[in-house]
């Protein structure tokens, strides 16, 4: 067994790495196997509250589905919505989503909607917000 400090400042590959104790990790994550999660904060979505944003987005061709837990939050921290979303794709230029288990604090507040969309190479999350320049945190678990 070996013990050491690991510090990376940019990106890097890891093939093997068992964490006994803590671990603080700050910026986004990826553990590839056939099972990836990915975990991206935008702290501004922008003014923007007639048109969808893009919020997450990944490869079609690596990934054919995904679970992910969405946080909008606005940006005096009033109101906060979370929700898990469901979003598959059949691999020929259609994606599908099912958005459940929203809660909002306070239970009144509506941030706005999902949806979804195959855009070229890529599978893309949109985020219709309802107040401007809300702030998403998002934990995706990629299935192959």
């Amino acid at each position: 067994t070996n013990t050491a400090n690991l510090n990376v400042t940019t990106s890097a590959n890891i093939v093997n790495l068992t964490v006994t104790s803590s671990a603080n990790i700050q910026s986004n994550v990826s553990v590839q196997n056939d099972y990836v999660i990915v975990v991206t904060s935008n702290t501004n979505v922008g003014a923007n509250v007639t048109g969808a944003q893009t919020i997450f987005s990944f490869p079609r061709i690596s990934y054919s589905s995904a679970k992910i837990t969405a946080q909008v939050k606005t940006v005096d921290d009033s109101n906060t919505q979370i929700q898990e979303i469901i979003l598959a794709h059949d691999n020929s230029g259609n994606a599908f989503l099912t958005v459940y288990g929203t809660i909002s604090a306070p239970l009144a507040a509506n941030l706005g909607v999902f949806t979804t969309a195959i855009n070229n190479a890529n599978v893309e999350l949109y985020f219709q917000q309802n107040t401007a320049n809300s702030r998403i945190k998002v934990i995706a678990h990629l299935i192959v």
